[in-house]
């Protein structure tokens, strides 16, 4: 998937799940945007534009609660969900990004 440099999205609910695909991503030196309840305005503008226009920048993990509104990806070839919302109301809209 990175060796190919395909643009990803990995959708995770709780933080040890966000958390533990970040420390993936950093293992394989691969470059990301988070975007988390913790994410600001003004960062999540940056992340968005950062993923959308660098092509450096193959992954986003994104929070599934975070991340569920007003979010363009299309940059993205592939989502991955890591795990899913309880509510699927939550996790569906996550795959029009």
């Amino acid at each position: 998937m990175t060796k190919q440099k395909v643009k990803f999205l990995v959708f995770a609910h709780h933080h040890v799940m966000l958390n533990a695909i970040e420390d993936v991503m950093k293992k394989k030196n691969i470059k990301y945007i988070r975007i988390d309840g913790s994410t600001s305005s003004d960062q999540r503008k940056y992340f968005i534009t950062k993923f959308q226009l660098d092509d450096n920048y193959l992954c986003a993990i994104l929070s599934i609660t975070a991340a569920n509104a007003g979010i363009t990806l299309t940059a993205a070839q592939l989502v991955l969900f890591a795990e899913l919302h309880w509510n699927p109301s939550v996790s569906i809209p996550n795959l029009h990004k």
